[in-house]
């Protein structure tokens, strides 16, 4: 899904299809906490910075499956 696929030239005939998926949501997830883990890291931002940016990016795009 995402990048990886993009990059190895394979793209989905059906954007809007994939965006909706049932996978969409959970693959959002994940992706927000692999960046909530580097930006910790990083030292960029403070706790509370990435809380708010992690619920608001789980509330836009992966709102089903929760945190």
């Amino acid at each position: 899904m995402g990048l990886g696929l993009y990059l190895s030239g394979e793209v989905t005939p059906d954007p809007v299809a994939a965006a909706n998926s049932p996978e969409a949501p959970l693959f959002s997830k994940e992706s927000v906490h692999a960046w909530t883990s580097v930006v910790e890291t990083s030292g960029t931002a403070t706790a509370d910075e990435i809380a708010a940016a992690a619920g608001v990016s789980l509330a836009q795009f992966a709102l089903d499956v929760g945190t």
